[in-house]
Formats: structure tokens, sequence, C-alpha cells
């Protein structure tokens, strides 16, 4: 469906008539001549087609990298889309001539979506550090000219973000000063304030709307159906709050990943959070997946619902009949079968606040370590008390339909104290609570194997002599 939309990009105002399905890449390059943002994967792979998008969010800009080719046109009301031809100026910038000379561009297809990486961390970061600008182009990929020279190029930048002035509230300025940013970013806000991005949603789908949140999966799988399709965007209910209530963590329903990695609450909960989430896809994708998104499109190896059953997650429903409340853990039924009903979503998900005691890990193997979904991927939250585990619950995905709570796994440990013997009978309960298939993420044996490491890698985490590769092995 076609909609009016107001949003500026670059330094322009666009007012028209848009089909609000189109993926932003392609309303780019084919009505704006935009070349910059290049085709490559299509799938949120490869970067290539990355832009920055600006949005006030309580008066306050915010810019974020995403992937255009699964941006639906119909989010860009009232925001601002920056493209490589934005940032550029009549002579290379700072940025880019740091490329230039440490000949990290070859045949330039990816160097746009490097460049828009990096000015999106300098725009977002309180301090420069270079292993950071280096983690903020997680979703790129290079083919020519490999990375140790780009990571060179982002090196440089320390000479220029290592002045008095960077670390302040006026980082703009310094950015536009120092030729990292055009003149015109400094008036984006004031601009934006003319363009109100609407009014939030206060309903629920109706019965013929396609329901969209981040779309990192939904824009994949069908992009052709959602081009025409009338749309309801998940976004504009603005589920996006975090915070504890009665002893319970309460995270919004259209909370994204990087969202939770942000969240102060979170991460004193659990130190190693950004570890852990920064194995799960790259910064654009983490910028748009939501956490509902991924408990329900309910792939086997979810990364998230994975990490949300060893907490033992609520979720909260409503539809137009009233609201209800479902345990994760009973949530999948089968293969991509839930428990929800139609028209029904998802508005917020709660999980305990874990007792002092608690240890939380969580694993993933994959074929790469980023961008990649997982073989196989596990969560494990334990309560012990010195070497007695008082409760255990753990949860893993790619070893069975959906992602599995191992409930008879878990409730093996409830009082038993924490030794080598007890950690391989667990293991033997565990292999016979999946079921593994053979697929182009491995054969079952395979992941079998796999979840056996994983597993006893949590209990390593507690106490590292608890059992010797050898023992392991033997026992397997």
């Amino acid at each position: 469906m076609e909609k009016v939309l107001t949003f500026y990009l670059n330094d322009k105002k666009i007012s028209g008539c848009f089909p609000e399905g189109m993926v932003l890449l392609d309303l780019l390059r084919e009505s704006y001549r935009l070349t910059s943002v290049k085709e490559g994967c299509r799938e949120g792979d490869c970067g290539a087609c990355l832009v920055l998008i600006g949005s006030l969010q309580k008066d306050e800009l915010n810019y974020r990298t995403v992937n255009s080719c699964l941006y639906p046109v119909g989010e860009i009301q009232g925001k601002q889309v920056i493209t490589l031809e934005g940032l550029n100026g009549k002579t290379a910038s700072p940025l880019q001539q740091a490329f230039i000379d440490e000949g990290a561009s070859q045949c330039g297809f990816c160097t746009p979506g490097f460049l828009i990486s990096l000015t999106g961390y300098l725009v977002n970061t309180p301090a420069y550090r270079h292993d950071e600008a280096i983690r903020a182009m997680d979703g790129n990929i290079c083919r020519c000219t490999g990375y140790k020279s780009i990571e060179r190029a982002t090196l440089r930048l320390q000479d220029i973000c290592g002045r008095p002035g960077f670390e302040t509230d006026h980082k703009t300025k310094f950015l536009q000063e120092n030729g990292l940013l055009p003149a015109w970013f400094g008036q984006v806000k004031s601009r934006l304030q003319e363009i109100a991005a609407g009014p939030a949603e206060t309903g629920l789908p109706q019965e013929k709307q396609q329901g969209i949140a981040g779309g990192s999966d939904l824009l994949v799988q069908k992009p052709e159906a959602l081009a025409e399709a009338d749309l309801f965007y998940f976004n504009r209910l603005h589920l996006t709050t975090i915070h504890e209530e009665a002893g319970r963590i309460l995270i919004g329903a259209g909370c994204t990943v990087q969202h939770l990695l942000e969240s102060e609450l979170l991460r004193n909960l659990f130190p190693d959070l950004p570890e852990w989430l920064g194995l799960i896809s790259s910064t654009p994708i983490r910028n748009r997946a939501t956490v509902a998104g991924n408990l329900v499109n309910a792939s086997p190896i979810a990364d998230l619902a994975v990490f949300f059953l060893a907490l033992d997650a609520e979720l909260h429903l409503r539809s137009k009949t009233g609201q209800r409340l479902v345990s994760l853990r009973h949530f999948y039924k089968g293969y991509k079968v839930l428990d929800l009903l139609p028209q029904e979503i998802i508005t917020s998900i709660d999980i305990p606040r874990p007792p002092e005691s608690f240890i939380f890990n969580f694993e993933k193997i994959a074929k790469r370590k980023h961008l990649d979904i997982a073989s196989v991927n596990s969560a494990c939250c334990l309560q012990m008390q010195g070497d007695i585990v008082l409760s255990a619950a753990i949860s893993a995905g790619g070893v069975g339909p959906f992602p599995r709570y191992l409930a008879k796994t878990s409730s093996f440990w409830t009082g038993r104290v924490l030794t080598g013997d007890h950690l391989l009978q667990s293991l033997q309960i565990a292999d016979g609570e999946i079921s593994t298939i053979d697929d182009v993420r491995g054969s079952g044996r395979y992941k079998r194997l796999l979840l056996r490491q994983l597993l006893t890698a949590h209990f390593l985490k507690v106490q590292s002599d608890l059992l010797t590769p050898e023992a392991l092995y033997e026992k397997r």
C-alpha cells in the first residue's frame, strides 16, 4: 500500500506518496540514484547497503546504522536517512582519507558501508576506543582488501578523536569542525521537530494487516509479499521500556537487542551481557531485531528464546478480548506452532529477579563468530550454596524443532553436589531430552556432541577443574 510520508534524505526534505512495504534500499537506488547504497546479499549479512537513520526519541536525536535492505519505507516517516552521498564533501573527509592512505578500499563495493558504520560509531560513542570502533564494523564484510588495512585506517581516527572536545556534550560540533560530519548536521534536530513522526499506535493489527517489527527475518523470507501489504508497525506501539517492578524485570516486547545491551539494569544483573549479545547477529541487526520478534519467529536456534527460557520468562499477551500470561517454557507447541491466538500480540516479557547467589551463562557455536546463526546454543541459570546446586534451569537450541527447556536435566541437579560424576550423568539425561536432525548446520550426531560440550562449559564456569577432557571423552 502507498502512504504519504515526510522525511529527510540527507539534507533534503522529502514529502510524497510511497509504497510503505518497499525496502529502503530500492527506494534509494531506484528513485534517488543514491548508488553508494549497494545491493549485496539482501539479507542483512554484508553491510553494503548500510545507512544511518536519525530519529527523535524523547526530544533527543538518536542515530542507528541499519541495513536498508531490511528496512521498510513506511518507517521513515518523521526521520532522517543518511547515505554516504550526504556525508561527502568537496574533498575526502579524514575518515575517507584514512581508508585511501591505508589501502583499505580496493574494489570499493563494501567501502561505503564501512564508512557508514564508523560514522555511526563516532556519533554515538562517548569516548573513542579502537577496539570498539572495530566491533562497530561487525556487520560489514570485505572480500578483497583484508581487514588489517581497515583496522589501520580506524587507528588513524585516534589522532583526531583523542583531541580535547570529542568527549563532550558538543561532540557533533567537534565532528563537524574536524570534517567528519557535514555542516548541515547541526540543524537535523530542529528539522525533525518540524516533521513529527506521527502519533503512537494504540490499537492492535487488523485482521488483514501484516504486523512487522524489526523485519530482520520477515523481509528476508517474503519481501515481495510485504511490498504490497498493508503493514502494522509494532515499533509505533513504543513497547521499549526495561524496568523492575515487584521483584520482576519487565522488558517491552519492542525492545531491540541493542536496547538490552544498553540497559543499565540488565548489565548490572548480567555483567557478561555485552559478550553474550555480541554473539548475536551484528550491530545493524541488533539495532532492529526485537525481543518479541525473536520469540515469535520460533526458530529452533533462536538466541533470545534460549536465553530467556533459562530465566523462566513469562509473556504478557494482549488481544481485543483481553490479556493473558503464558510461560515461555509452554509457549512452543511444535515446529513454528505457538500458544498465540490470531490477532494476539506480545506486549512484554518479564523474568523474576535472580537471587544474589545465581550464576548465569550463555554459550553459542556457529560457523563464524559474527553474522551467523547458531549450530547449537544453550543457556544455564544456577543457584548455588557452596558446592550444592539449589536449582538449575538449562535450555538449548538447535537440538529439536523449537528452543527447548531441558526440564529433566534441570530437575536432576536440584540439591546435588557439583561433581564431575554428576555432570556426566546430567549429560546423559540431556541427550535423552533432545531430537536432532541432519541439516546444513551439521549432522544430528555432531549437534549432540556440541550440546554436550556447551553444557559442560556452563559448569566449568563455576568450577574449572570439575571435569577433564579425557573424562568427558571416555563417557561420551
